[in-house]
């Protein structure tokens, strides 16, 4: 279970462009299995290694069409060149509650999986999803809205050491799929060697010391400057100051981020390992 890539589906266009890339991130990263859950209720409980607790509401449409749900399954999984299983609940808090587990490398989750998708466009990220990022040991993947295939991964740092947290993950994940990693810095009244400190602490400034790997923006507005991350990265952001992703989300850089880019995003967040 530590090496598989956790996927509740959902039976229509939007659960398939989601499970396209929960395939893709797989493929990518060889070695990690990917684990569908086909519900059979809208709402579950997901329990976490740290005694945490989420439920998890799902919209209608992740049980409207259980017999054709598993033919589009074995259909997309047919010439994935992935290994996969279908998830079955073990345990239930009642017959209409299943249980999950919360130990998984990674999770893909739509932006809401709560509510139709067609109410949570680019720029708006449920509670629940919200909740997940915050208390897993686990990286949240949330996909583009539709799939594109990423040929790099682009990190966002600032320096400190959640940072340094961040930018191992993006290194682990591009080392993985054998493609190149992009840091993207504004400063904000910092110095580059502010900056560059802690990735010298932990040995890792060797592997950004190429300008065309390392993008400092020193002027112009960070929303302005994300018009240069590149289109087919998948974007890796850490969610860790004051130690609530709510916080950031709402009101911060990362929820500049999350509503701008049309990329896929892993968001690392302050329970996150390290590793997948």
């Amino acid at each position: 279970m530590e090496r598989s890539l956790f996927h509740i589906y959902q039976d229509n266009p939007n659960g398939r462009e989601t499970l396209l890339q929960s395939i893709d991130f797989c493929r990518k990263l060889g070695g990690l299995k990917l684990t569908i859950y086909q519900p059979e209720e809208t709402s579950c409980l997901m329990y976490l290694e740290q005694g945490e607790v989420i439920t998890i509401d799902l919209n209608e449409n992740y049980t409207k069409w259980t017999e054709s749900a598993t033919l589009h399954i074995n259909a997309l999984m047919h010439d994935a060149e992935v290994e996969f299983e279908q998830f079955v609940p073990q345990s239930w808090t009642r017959d209409t509650l299943p249980n999950l587990p919360g130990e998984w490398a990674i999770m893909t989750c739509p932006r809401s999986m709560s509510e139709p998708s067609a109410h949570f466009g680019i720029g708006r990220i449920h509670s629940k999803v919200r909740s997940i990022a915050r208390h897993a040991p686990f990286p949240v993947l949330i996909p583009a809205p539709c799939f594109k295939p990423w040929n790099r991964v682009a990190a966002f740092y600032g320096g400190a050491e959640f940072g340094v947290h961040v930018v191992r993950l993006a290194l682990c994940i591009a080392d993985r799929a054998n493609v190149p990693l992009t840091l993207f810095t504004q400063l904000d009244g910092l110095s580059g060697l502010e900056i560059e400190e802690e990735l010298r602490k932990a040995n890792l400034l060797h592997r950004f010391s190429a300008e065309d790997n390392w993008t400092i923006f020193d002027t112009g507005a960070f929303e302005e400057n994300l018009f240069d991350l590149q289109h087919d990265a998948l974007v890796v952001i850490g969610a860790a100051d004051h130690n609530a992703v709510e916080d950031l989300i709402f009101g911060s850089r990362l929820e500049t981020i999350q509503r701008t880019l049309p990329n896929p995003i892993l968001v690392v967040g302050p329970e996150c390992r390290e590793s997948l």
